[in-house]
């Protein structure tokens, strides 16, 4: 059966709006929804059937869908009119404040944003916590059930969007109204108010069951609302937005240049903005679409990320990064199975390999007295991946092993010459291309080359593809694999890659009895601060009288799941705080703070208990002593910064799944021997938060008692690491075919 065509789907949404605009409701979501079926993120069919739902008063279901379709289509001023109407008339009066001010700071403006704004001076203010109230004003919803596309304001069409995504319960801009892949049931039909006695009530659709969304009392709140029009005028066809004249006009050379500047400091905002410039004046330059999307994941806007990669494989279908960069984002991706991201990756290596059918490496390789080891990436400075490497490296400098490092980053540091002290080779590798890196690797004849990177940005697995050595393995860098035949091994360890997952890498596994991590803190080598400073103190929450989360991750870890989770944390736990790290998070008026406070804000969480500082990885240590307990995102797992927070006396609560990558924190605690932080579920992820919060004194003396059990674990131990690892690595050797 072939595809509807475009002009199919515009006659499809012309009579599923005849159906609206007639008041035939059912008609009109069956329309709605046969579209979404066919092009599931079809915005005026999402957009429409967010409206059909405020007009039946289902409002829970209504600001999901018009949230989304924001989400998904910012540039579209009538998308952001729409929500903020949704919310005035369901009496969520601050957030609509919130919302209003966003959209002001990214250019929404005109006169329908003017009308409502003035509306809102008059409104009252909710208490804190509380999402809405349960009145409103006599002009609430006057424009509310009839936002027309004529409607939008020009000036709204240049808006940023928000920079988080939604949670996964709500509808996505890939999927707005398709379950998981995990579900089996449909989306509930959102239903006709019941005129008669018999009809059954509305109902949600069943992926919000378990949302927390605050009770609304929704018969107040619809006696206190105007009557609603006796018709609504639904969105007409939606056609893209053009570029306003001037941007079109303005031409900055130095735009690429500053965007890659602003990007290599994290200042992902100002990234953004000078990448988009970029992208209109040189969008046939495939480097210009790869730093947008690296810009757009730094704000955690995933969709136009992935959006910028596949038009960098447009322009050049067998650009690596690019294609590594999606493999990289699918981490990120809650409803995305183990069983379909193996899939991608496999796929993918596959793809890279056939360019080189055979390999690059001679063998049988002339014998060495010891195994030549060569490992490559950029964290050989300060770096998480430094507080692994230093102390097995200097272990294994009186091992058979002989460490060869490639660093492949500009960065230097006092660490960098630490490392550089315990190798017997090292190459300064971030200069040159793969032929030359290959061509290197092969020169130094090295035995088995270990690969640090992962798909992170600037890998070299196209290096690996060509098989640099005769044996490969991949070891912390992105633990979904590398989808690489030529990767012949991975280093992990039963937390990460439990029994059974074997069929989903290309790799073999090789489990490290006592974990895949050994930890060194390197506050002592850096020497930024005094020692008393990294001491351990008591839980901050005994002299605050409020317990203190907190976090410290990318942007684009914090998925809608992880925010509606936390929120739940924060719910449940009386007073307590919420203290959030972001790289790029600058000022308070920031796109990036400003949908972060929103988002929590929807889910009854005031500003008064978040605290969103931008990240700095030299003072992690030291902020530890203002969090009472550290809460890990999902599916992407904090990793190994979680070291840092765990011997400053921090418990850590993580939720690992069945992807690797989510299993980082889980691999740390099981090592550590604290599996009673690890959550099998949602719920249990609460509980296990209420309950470290709900006795303080045991909490204090977990905190001043963990740094001697780390001390005295496996984690700190680097001689019993590096016996691990030889053996590991010796055994790999030994069995290659």
């Amino acid at each position: 059966m072939s595809e509807p065509t475009a002009p199919d789907l515009a006659a499809q949404l012309q009579a599923a709006i005849a159906h609206h605009q007639a008041g035939e409701l059912a008609e009109a979501e069956q329309g709605y929804r046969a579209i979404l079926a066919e092009q599931a993120n079809h915005p005026d069919a999402w957009h429409n059937l967010g409206i059909l739902a405020l007009q039946v008063e289902q409002h829970d279901t209504a600001l999901e869908l018009l949230r989304g379709v924001l989400q998904a289509y910012p540039q579209h001023g009538q998308f952001w009119i729409s929500y903020l109407q949704a919310l005035m008339r369901i009496g969520q009066f601050d957030l609509a404040r919130a919302v209003l001010a966003q959209g002001r700071e990214l250019g929404l403006d005109g006169e329908p944003v003017d009308a409502i704004a003035r509306q809102l001076e008059l409104l009252p203010s909710a208490a804190p916590d509380t999402p809405g109230e349960t009145t409103s004003p006599n002009d609430t919803a006057a424009q509310t059930d009839t936002p027309t596309q004529e409607e939008t304001p020009t000036a709204a069409e240049t808006a940023e969007p928000a920079d988080i995504r939604e949670p996964v319960e709500e509808p996505t801009p890939a999927e707005p109204l398709a379950p998981t892949a995990t579900e089996t049931t449909e989306p509930a039909d959102i239903r006709e108010p019941a005129q008669e006695p018999t009809p059954a009530e509305p109902q949600p659709p069943t992926a919000t069951e378990t949302a927390e969304v605050p009770e609304q009392q929704e018969a107040e709140v619809s006696a206190a609302m105007p009557d609603q029009p006796e018709t609504i005028t639904p969105a007409a066809a939606f056609e893209p937005t053009p570029m306003p004249a001037e941007a079109e006009t303005d031409h900055d050379p130095q735009a690429l240049a500053q965007g890659l500047a602003a990007l290599a400091a994290q200042r992902y905002t100002e990234a953004w903005r000078k990448l988009r410039q970029a992208s209109r004046q040189q969008g046939d330059e495939v480097e210009v679409w790869l730093a947008l999307g690296e810009a757009c994941q730094g704000l955690g806007r995933l969709d136009e990320a992935a959006e910028a990669w596949r038009q960098a494989l447009t322009l050049e279908p067998a650009n690596w990064a690019a294609e590594s960069a999606l493999l990289r984002l699918s981490q990120l991706q809650p409803a995305l199975s183990a069983a379909a991201a193996a899939e991608r990756h496999l796929s993918a290596g596959a793809t890279l390999e056939a360019h080189w059918p055979e390999p690059a490496a001679p063998t049988p390789r002339q014998a060495h007295d010891a195994l030549r080891v060569g490992f490559i990436g950029p964290g050989l400075c300060d770096h998480p991946h430094a507080q692994v490497l230093l102390p097995l490296w200097q272990a294994l400098a009186s091992s058979s092993l002989e460490v060869w490092a490639y660093h492949d980053a500009v960065q230097h540091d006092a660490i960098t010459e630490r490392l550089r002290a315990a190798c017997a080779g090292w190459r300064e590798v971030a200069g040159l291309d793969d032929d030359s890196l290959l061509a290197q690797i092969i020169a130094d004849d090295i035995d088995i080359l270990v690969d640090l990177h992962g798909h992170q940005p600037g890998n070299r697995l196209a290096v690996f593809a060509r098989q640099a050595a005769p044996l490969q393995v991949g070891w912390l860098g992105h633990a979904d694999g590398s989808g690489l035949s030529r990767m012949h091994w991975r280093l992990t360890d039963a937390a990460t890659h439990p029994a059974g997952v074997e069929a989903q890498h290309r790799e073999q596994l090789w489990r490290l009895a006592d974990g895949q991590y050994c930890h060194q803190p390197l506050w002592h080598v850096l020497q930024q601060r005094p020692s008393s400073d990294y001491a351990v103190r008591g839980a901050p929450a005994l002299h605050r009288g409020h317990v203190t989360f907190g976090a410290c991750l990318p942007a684009a870890q914090l998925n809608g799941e992880v925010i509606a989770l936390w929120a739940q944390v924060l719910h449940a736990v009386a007073d307590s705080r919420l203290r959030l790290e972001l790289p790029g998070l600058d000022a308070s008026d920031s796109p990036l703070h400003v949908a972060l406070s929103t988002q929590f804000a929807e889910r009854g969480i005031g500003g008064h208990r978040l605290q969103l500082l931008p990240h700095d990885p030299s003072r992690l240590a030291v902020r530890a002593h203002d969090i009472d307990i550290a809460l890990d995102s999902f599916p992407v797992s904090v990793g190994l910064s979680a070291c840092e927070l765990l011997w400053m006396g921090v418990p850590v609560i993580t939720l690992p799944g069945a992807r690797p990558a989510s299993r980082a924190a889980a691999s740390l605690l099981t090592t550590l021997g604290c599996p009673q932080w690890i959550a099998h579920s949602k719920v249990d992820y609460v509980r296990i938060a209420k309950t470290l919060a709900s006795d303080l004194p045991q909490l204090n003396r977990t905190r001043l008692s963990l740094r001697v059990e780390m001390e005295s674990s496996p984690l700190r131990q680097p001689q019993r690491f590096a016996e691990q690892v030889e053996t590991a690595l010796r055994g790999m050797w030994a069995a290659r075919s």
